[in-house]
């Protein structure tokens, strides 16, 4: 890795690993890189789980107290209970192993199991039923991402863990640490049943912030009744407190302890799963010191879809950095990208450095990627994401370029791009759809925007809700369509915004075709210092040519090769 110029290496605990995580043994592995990156000048990056979602150090945090198994409403019939579920330890009988085959014989002795029904007022405890006795469709478990002390018992088992072994090094060898997926999510029916998660205090909470009962409001919203604002404040309630458990609990510790808290949520590229998964996004990614997001297929294009949604994979992307952009803007000092593995497997280089050079562009300077296992097993298994890296494989020289690429395109990520257009983050929209049918689907009118203002060249970012906008055109977005915000006028159609527009659009430079058209499939920034980049959006082979770059009326040409990036002054 050093050799290859990857200076900054990340230790990913994950399935397959052959030493208990978090053990001695994990220790003595973690010593001996460490060791290695003191002697090269390397930085260790710590990740904070086994696997992912993190918040359970691998379920650790259940064995060290089963207080802190996830607790949820459970409405049924017009009834409504308090459920906590998992598994009683027997620290003599069943000494905390990691690797779950040493555990099938206690995961599957029934007896083992508990459910707790509490008081929905004060979180107590009312009964408890073990193995056999519990309902099926009452049984639950998983972590409780909303409980304080459940998460300073993560960080005990984690991060001061890390920090009893290597504190020493925390700040210089090893500057920060990795948090994957964290969500807030649960499957709101079962079984004829609804589920919402709970934590202790959220109906006094519920009350002062919005002056009803939440129980009433949930039966209520269960009868359908159809001004009930239920879901709404629910999600906000829980999105406060998934900021003010997990977020802060960590934030505050990585304070204390010289360390940066990066990482990304889960489902972040789409505005309207991120409101039930995530929260209010901005006030999240403020809780990182480095806020990032997670791009695994690095596809540009808006020519395909994504992952059989709606939206284009190029539109998709261009939303989920763009949130990026907007801390960069407020002032955050760095962002970050998990590219994952910049694969699959047998992705080009040139396609690897325009993945790298993409990100820049919207200002993100740190770029977290993988390498596969060092046979082929893992690409086999995984060929859309995986990279394999080892001598006997050209991607080791090859990726010594692409670390070059990267090093230069962080200089372009911490320039200012000048913007005719800001585009305002439906969250409220998104909010007040959930649950409901037949209504406006936010996320995809917002990719669809954001995909016509990048085929015609023109320069938008993200701003929050409550962003003063300072460019000529405002977009947001409505039931029923687009408001252009500074003339009041409101569209139904995305073209029809586009076209009455359209000649009030900005471009310091703009890209032509060489019949004159507007080039297709292709990402222009453009810098206040004067600079500008030009990315090839196609995602296939045979896809270079010669373009004509227009600018104060002057022409010049130059030729765009497939997954090019073309910068200039």
């Amino acid at each position: 890795y050093r050799d290859i110029g990857r200076n900054d290496v990340i230790i990913y605990p994950r399935t397959g690993l052959e030493v208990e995580y978090m053990s001695e043994g994990w220790r003595e592995i973690l010593s001996i890189v460490i060791d290695y990156a003191i002697e090269n000048d390397m930085r260790i990056w710590l990740y904070d789980e086994l696997n992912w979602p993190s918040g359970t150090c691998n379920s650790k945090v259940f064995y060290e107290n089963d207080a802190f198994y996830g607790k949820k409403f459970y409405v049924k019939n017009g009834e409504i209970k308090v459920l906590q579920g998992g598994h009683l330890w027997d620290h003599s009988k069943y000494p905390f192993a990691d690797c779950k085959n040493d555990l099938s014989e206690y995961w599957s002795v029934e007896e083992n199991r508990f459910l707790r029904y509490l008081d929905p007022e004060t979180g107590k405890v009312i009964k408890t039923l073990y193995g056999y006795d519990i309902p099926e469709d009452e049984r639950c478990g998983g972590g409780d991402l909303f409980n304080p002390e459940g998460m300073k018992c993560f960080i005990k088992c984690t991060h001061q863990k890390y920090y009893e072994w290597f504190g020493q090094y925390f700040g210089t060898v090893i500057p920060g640490i990795f948090t994957d997926e964290p969500n807030m999510q649960i499957n709101p029916s079962k079984d004829g049943c609804s589920q919402y998660l709970y934590y202790e205090g959220i109906c006094q909470d519920y009350r002062e912030m919005f002056g009803t009962d939440i129980l009433e409001d949930m039966l209520l919203h269960e009868k359908c009744e159809p001004d009930n604002n239920f879901l709404k404040n629910y999600y906000v309630i829980m999105g406060k407190r998934f900021k003010f458990s997990f977020m802060d609990t960590i934030q505050n510790w990585c304070d204390e302890h010289n360390l940066k808290f990066t990482g990304h949520f889960a489902k972040d590229d789409s505005s309207s799963d991120t409101v039930v998964s995530t929260g209010e996004i901005f006030s999240m990614l403020d809780g990182f010191h480095i806020p990032g997001v997670d791009e695994i297929y690095t596809r540009l294009t808006y020519k395909e879809s994504f992952l059989g949604l709606p939206a284009t994979s190029g539109a998709t992307i261009d939303f989920l950095y763009s949130q990026l952009q907007n801390m960069r803007r407020n002032g955050k000092t760095d962002a970050m990208v998990e590219l994952f593995a910049l694969g699959p497997y047998n992705m080009s280089f040139a396609q690897r450095s325009r993945a790298v050079w993409f990100a820049a562009a919207y200002g993100i300077n740190h770029y977290f990627t993988a390498m596969g296992h060092m046979d082929c097993k893992g690409n086999y298994k995984r060929s859309e994401y995986y990279m394999n890296s080892s001598y006997a494989l050209p991607d080791h020289a090859g990726m010594a370029e692409v670390a070059k690429d990267a090093e230069l395109a962080t200089e372009y990520a911490d320039k200012t791009p000048t913007y005719t257009v800001s585009v305002r983050y439906p969250y409220s929209p998104a909010l007040n759809n959930i649950g409901k049918a037949n209504t406006t689907d936010y996320d995809f009118v917002l990719k669809e925007c954001v995909e016509a203002l990048g085929k015609n060249q023109v320069q938008w970012k993200l701003i929050r809700e409550d962003e003063v906008s300072d460019t000529d055109i405002t977009v947001s977005f409505g039931p029923f369509g687009i408001l252009e915000e500074n003339s009041g006028v409101y569209y139904g159609e995305v073209a029809d915004f586009i076209s009455a527009v359209s000649p009030k659009f900005k471009r310091d430079i703009t890209v032509r075709e060489r019949s004159g058209v507007l080039a297709d499939d292709v990402f222009v920034r453009t810098y206040e210092d004067g600079s500008f980049i030009i990315i090839n959006r196609s995602d296939e082979n045979g896809s270079e040519r010669d373009l004509i770059l227009e600018k104060d009326g002057e022409k010049t040409f130059f030729h765009l090769y497939d997954f090019g990036v073309y910068r200039g002054e």
